[in-house]
């Protein structure tokens, strides 16, 4: 754990070229670097900034005649580090308006800064200002260059700026076609003539005001990249953007355009109007609605858009294309239109990448109460596949946080543990729940456990997209499985199943089952655990239910083990090793586990609450393999369910009150 040794202000200085340090922390800066430099000595150093280690040079300075000691951090104007300090400050004034300072701590050798204000990002919304308030805010330009650019750079922190500014030319031409206000107060000569005025003209609109203003605080800059100009935003503003920060700044970007332009219910003349759009009544209403309404397609024809054009357009830049616009902000709208999906409860998220197409493309539906986004939680999720000939519709989860505290083998084992615990509790409605989904050779890691986290799934090819009714039955279906997942009905019970259950046993103290390890590792891996196991009953068949008791350790009792019989009962040797040296045989059964249990450390199926839900029944035995009674099978397998499939057991219990409940009233309608 390092230690704080003092406090610099940010200043010119600290922007260009580095800092003196305080007499009072000298010591303690040399004993952190470990550099006991004599008078005009220097050494190389690290400087720990935002995560990310940055050269500097620590130096004793050669005062000649001065009879204290100078110790310096110098780097160059330009350096690495001084473009990530002026980048995160800003500017000196700026930072001075903001009170900024640097904490230098000491960290293994190193020197790590801590900079405040915290966050840029909290400058940035401070900039914004609250929703209800127009403060600095004079004209709509700066509103409306907000709306363009995050619009678009959800995935990109930079926007080229003849893209850019043609969708900003556009909204006041939308606004001036809806008969609308362009502009409150003072018209600049370029909205005057609005529809006339060149690409060129609002450019240089954008770079008076309000491109002016916002550089000067330079959370935006532009950029030239291989001769093409952009606008961009401060690369570490960009990163310190999640996805609900940019749905945020997009709200209350649109709440204030909307009370900016409430203020002024003044129509200008429309033009151009060859649908009678100059007669709409609510003005208020259009400009929320983005002024203009586009018709919005069936699911069929924005399901075969998507998989028909994403080869061809992943080709093309993603900065400001009309494709990865329609997939991130027009098919969502497609899926509410279904009106299967509810807006209040839910939320749609396209998404084609991040700065590069993604090799995966994908539209994701977000019940809220479990998750709103797809690096964790379950999820509906319609996958492109990587040649784009196959769209998966899935019912998958979220790997990405999962990822970041396991390996990708434990990564992959967890969700297919997931999976097959909800592929258990849930009916499938025809959706398949193998693992065959396939997205394609050579696929990247997130790729990969896209395809291994997928719990139900139906595949669609590319020119052969079911019609519209099948489409929406499908969408319905997954969304009812999504229902009974975020919000499970009482457990249901089947006393009345025709299935036969055994009691096999195990006592430790008798027998050493020396492949224990070995199956309780198999059934983490959610592979089945195959073994031939003493059975002292000769009517057990292939395909029985088989469980496992175990009994005489120490007071541990209880069902651990739970699988199926796959053979008839046979002679075997004898268990006792003795015994079998004698030639002794006994009957025996082969069973495979589908689960077992380590008594040691995880909760068992205990004998006291076996014997509390299933009075009548033998759970003591002497001998392996007795029968369980008919009217206790369905009931047990729920009870052993509700153990194995929650990970926090919290079913158990009102599994055992609704069993005992109905075979104490078996008159009464089942739960």
């Amino acid at each position: 754990m390092g230690k704080m040794l003092f406090i610099k202000k940010v200043d010119k200085s600290l922007l260009k070229a580095g800092l003196t340090i305080p007499v009072a922390s000298c010591e303690e800066v040399i004993n952190a670097l470990h550099a006991p430099l004599r008078r005009g000595e220097k050494q190389d150093i690290d400087i720990i900034l935002n995560g990310t280690i940055y050269r500097a040079t620590f130096t004793h300075v050669d005062m000649h005649a001065a009879d204290r000691d100078v110790f310096q951090i110098r780097y160059a104007e330009g350096s690495p580090i001084s473009l990530a300090l002026k980048n995160r400050y800003l500017s000196p004034e700026s930072a001075k308006e903001e009170d900024a300072y640097v904490e230098v701590w000491s960290a293994d050798n190193s020197l790590e800064f801590k900079c405040y204000p915290n966050s840029l990002k909290d400058s940035f919304m401070k900039y914004l200002g609250p929703e209800d308030s127009l403060y600095g805010y004079q004209k709509s330009y700066k509103l409306v260059f907000y709306k363009c650019y995050f619009s678009e750079a959800l995935y990109d922190e930079r926007i080229d700026v003849d893209v850019f500014t043609k969708q900003f030319r556009q909204f006041y031409i939308d606004r001036r076609r809806a008969g609308l206000s362009v502009e409150i107060g003072t018209v600049d000569n370029v909205l005057l003539n609005v529809n006339k005025s060149s690409v060129d003209d609002y450019y240089s609109l954008i770079l008076k005001n309000p491109f002016n203003a916002i550089n000067k605080k330079n959370f935006f800059m532009r950029q030239i990249v291989d001769g093409k100009s952009f606008f961009a935003i401060n690369s570490e503003l960009f990163n310190s953007l999640k996805d609900d920060d940019l749905e945020r700044i997009r709200n209350l970007v649109h709440k204030k355009l909307v009370l900016y332009y409430s203020n002024n219910h003044t129509k200008s003349k429309p033009i151009d109007l060859p649908n009678n759009v100059e007669n709409r009544e609510n003005e208020d209403k259009a400009v929320e609605n983005n002024l203009i309404e586009t018709p919005v397609p069936t699911l069929k024809v924005a399901l075969e858009k998507f998989i028909n054009e994403y080869s061809k357009e992943s080709k093309k830049s993603l900065t400001g294309n009309p494709f990865a616009s329609f997939i991130r902000k027009g098919l969502p709208e497609v899926f509410f239109k279904t009106g299967l999906v509810n807006k209040t409860t839910h939320l749609v998220v396209g998404s084609v990448g991040q700065g590069n197409w993604a090799t995966i493309p994908w539209l994701c539906i977000f019940d809220t109460s479990v998750t709103t986004s797809a690096q964790e939680g379950v999820y509906i999720v319609y996958l492109l596949s990587k040649d784009t000939n196959r769209l998966y519709l899935t019912f998958n989860q979220g790997c990405t946080n999962l990822r970041k505290q396991f390996s990708k083998r434990e990564t992959i084992r967890r969700m297919r543990e997931e999976a097959e615990r909800i592929i258990a509790k849930s009916n499938p409605r025809g959706f398949k729940t193998d693992d065959r989904i396939n997205l394609g050779e050579n696929l990247t890691e997130l790729g990969l456990l896209y395809q291994k986290g997928t719990i139900f799934y139906k595949e669609y090819k590319k020119g052969a997209i079911p019609e519209e009714s099948e489409l929406e039955d499908d969408l319905k279906k997954m969304l009812d499985i999504y229902a009974d997942y975020a919000h499970p009905k009482a457990p249901l019970i089947d006393l009345k199943t025709s299935e036969t259950a055994w009691l096999l046993t195990w006592n430790p103290q008798n027998w050493n089952w020396n492949d224990y390890a070995a199956g309780i590792e198999a059934s983490r891996s959610g592979e089945k655990y195959e073994v031939t196991w003493s059975c002292s009953n000769t009517h057990v068949k292939a395909g029985d239910k088989m469980y496992l008791m175990i009994l005489g350790n120490n007071g541990v009792k209880g069902i651990i083990a739970a699988g199926h019989a796959i053979s008839k009962v046979f002679e075997v040797p004898h268990w006792d090793y003795q015994k079998a040296k004698s030639g002794k045989k006994t009957n025996g059964v082969k069973v495979s586990f589908d689960t077992i249990l380590d008594f040691r450390s995880d909760p068992i199926l205990s004998i006291a609450t076996l014997q509390d839900a299933f009075p009548e029944q033998k759970w003591n035995p002497q001998g392996s393999g007795i029968e369980i009674r008919s009217q206790y099978v369905g009931g047990l397998k729920a009870l052993w369910d509700s153990l194995v499939l929650k990970e926090d057991n919290s079913e158990v219990n009102e599994v055992l009150n609704i069993i005992k409940d109905m075979l104490n009233n078996p008159d009464k309608e089942e739960q």
